[in-house]
C-alpha cells in the first residue's frame, strides 16, 4: 500500500498492489498475485502482464494492451464522475458572485438598481 507515491512493478508481486494518489506501472511479464487498485492515479501496464484478481482505476485512467490477462474484473471510474459535480457547482457560485459584485459596483457608481419613475403628465386646471 502506497500513499502519494509510484510503483513500479518488474517482476513478481504475490499480494495485492494499491496505490492512493500515485500512478502504478507494471513491465512486460510482470504479474500481480491479488488485487492492482490505484485511486486518484492511473495504471500503465506492459504486455503480457497477469493480475490475478481485480485490477481496479478509481478516478484514474487505466492503460492496458489486450494481451493483460486479468483473474477478476477490470473496472475504471472516470475522474469525471466525481469532479463534475464540483465543476456544476463551481460554476454556479461563481456566477452567484460575479452578479452580486456588477450589482454592488452599479450601486456604488450611482446607477439605479431599478427604471426611474416617467415624468408626471401635466395636469390640467380644475373646472370651476
Amino acid at each position: 500500500m502506497v500513499f502519494f507515491g509510484n510503483v513500479r512493478l518488474n517482476g513478481e508481486v504475490k499480494q495485492d498492489v494499491v496505490d492512493f494518489f500515485g500512478n502504478v506501472s507494471a513491465a512486460g511479464d510482470s504479474s500481480v498475485g491479488g488485487d492492482l487498485v490505484t485511486i486518484f492515479g492511473s495504471v500503465h501496464l506492459g504486455d503480457e502482464v497477469k493480475v490475478g484478481g481485480d485490477l481496479v482505476t478509481i478516478f484514474g485512467a487505466s492503460h492496458a494492451p489486450s494481451s493483460v490477462k486479468v483473474g477478476g474484473d477490470h473496472v475504471v471510474l472516470s475522474p469525471w464522475i466525481f469532479f463534475a459535480p464540483f465543476l456544476i457547482i463551481f460554476l454556479i457560485v461563481y456566477l452567484i458572485v460575479h452578479e452580486l459584485r456588477s450589482r454592488h459596483r452599479m450601486a456604488a457608481a450611482g446607477y439605479p438598481t431599478y427604471p426611474p419613475m416617467p415624468p408626471m403628465p401635466p395636469q390640467a386646471p380644475p373646472r370651476r
